[in-house]
């Protein structure tokens, strides 16, 4: 049966807006051939992808229920500037429509419902010799409710990541990420993995845009050019200022869980491609803490079905 919250009417709208983005993408590379002999020219690597992600209705422990509709577009470019460096520049916007009723642990009212984070980052790639690699991305995101204030929903930080090819099919390393923000002082380490198990099989970070984000870790099957299937699983988290109008005036909302998903992917050409994803948010926990940080409830909730489309161009 087909969820009902992927049939309302209001969210087709949505998603023909990202499709119409898709096309846009797309109509900047009419011409492959005159788009790659200027790429090769000015050596600039393009990628656009837009997705909606549904998330469907899930019961919270304390009373009551929510679901969340979430709607993301990434563009991004990086470019040589030597032979062992390349720069980069990305944005992203993610808009976030939550739908709570009956909440008891927040007070008994919504603890939030629109939530946007506009993001910017400068990743720079360096190339130390033939087995070293280092990733550093310096970024800055705006993440909170549509009146929230600005300057105090800013969130700043870097990733870096260092690997080490022992082999062709086999690269390792680990990395470090700090963000600072939002009353939070964020530090999280991570493994970097590229292991191509045998002619088909990938085990790898899904380090790509897209509606599982990055890191965590996938095993991808591949059958042919044109198909992927993968599976893998991550841990996420998602903070954000709230507005002055709630019952907690200026303050910080979280939402985290596990997911663990399965995608089929279809590739139209080596620029192209259609992900579909499908999996299940486990451990969701929901958190509202006051203006300087300090916790006023939180609430776990039962796992919770996902669903998503990822349209995506590379050129």
């Amino acid at each position: 049966m087909v969820p009902g919250f992927i049939m309302q009417k209001k969210y087709s709208f949505v998603f023909f807006y990202f499709f119409l983005l898709f096309l846009l993408g797309l109509t900047l590379n009419v011409s492959p051939a005159a788009s790659q002999s200027e790429n090769k020219l000015i050596d600039i690597n393009w990628s656009f992808s837009a997705a909606p992600i549904f998330q469907s209705e899930s019961d919270l422990d304390r009373g009551g229920k929510f679901s969340l509709n979430h709607y993301q577009v990434r563009w991004a470019a990086t470019k040589s500037v030597s032979d062992s460096t390349r720069l980069g520049f990305s944005i992203g916007y993610d808009y976030l429509d939550f739908d709570f009723s009956g909440t008891i642990a927040f007070s008994g009212t919504e603890p939030w419902r629109e939530v946007h984070r506009i993001s910017f980052a400068l990743p720079v790639y360096y190339r130390a010799d033939e087995d070293w690699q280092l990733f550093i991305t310096p970024s800055i995101n705006f993440s909170g409710e549509s009146d929230a204030d600005f300057s105090e929903s800013l969130r700043y930080g870097v990733v870096a990541t260092a690997t080490y090819r022992f082999s062709p099919d086999f690269s390792f390393g680990a990395g470090l990420g700090i963000f600072q923000g939002l009353e939070e002082t964020n530090v999280f380490p991570f493994l970097a993995v590229y292991w191509k198990i045998g002619e088909k099989w990938l085990m790898a970070n899904p380090f790509s845009a897209g509606p599982i984000g990055p890191a965590g870790l996938e095993v991808t099957y591949s059958p042919s050019d044109l198909w992927e299937l993968g599976g893998g699983g991550a841990f996420r988290s998602s903070r954000f200022r709230l507005d002055n109008d709630g019952s907690a005036p200026d303050g910080i909302g979280e939402s985290s869980g596990l997911p663990v998903w399965i995608r089929i992917t279809r590739k139209f050409s080596r620029q192209y491609k259609l992900d579909f994803y499908g999996g299940v948010l486990l451990n969701g926990e929901l958190r509202i803490e006051d203006r300087s940080g300090r916790k006023l409830g939180s609430d776990d909730f039962d796992p919770a079905a996902f669903m998503a489309v990822n349209i995506s161009a590379r050129f």
